[in-house]
């Protein structure tokens, strides 16, 4: 449950990429049904963590977070990480077409 970091890239609006692997939707859950407002794309700018890779059982959670009223892609520990033992998320259902 401990958080690890932070995701970064640039902000941009819905769809304007579709089919990209740089891209995470920005889901709000203080809306009410949790609503995607935007599109954080780790292309071309972004931190480590936008380099972790998928698995089916993640290591971490991406969790939208607001943190001193500014919205955050937090990267929040699912279970005991050791030294040395890769951080890993899960992309989504369909991240692969399946």
């Amino acid at each position: 449950g401990e958080w690890i970091g932070e995701m970064t890239g640039e902000l941009v609006p819905l769809s304007t990429y579709k089919d990209n692997k740089w891209v995470v939707e920005f889901v709000r859950s203080d809306i009410e049904p949790p609503t995607a407002v935007c599109q954080l794309y780790c292309g071309q700018v972004g931190n480590c963590f936008r380099l972790l890779n998928h698995d089916c059982r993640p290591s971490a959670l991406l969790v939208p977070l607001k943190v001193s009223s500014r919205w955050i892609m937090g990267i929040q520990a699912k279970q005991d990480i050791f030294d040395g033992s890769e951080i890993t998320i899960r992309y989504g259902r369909d991240f692969f077409g399946e």
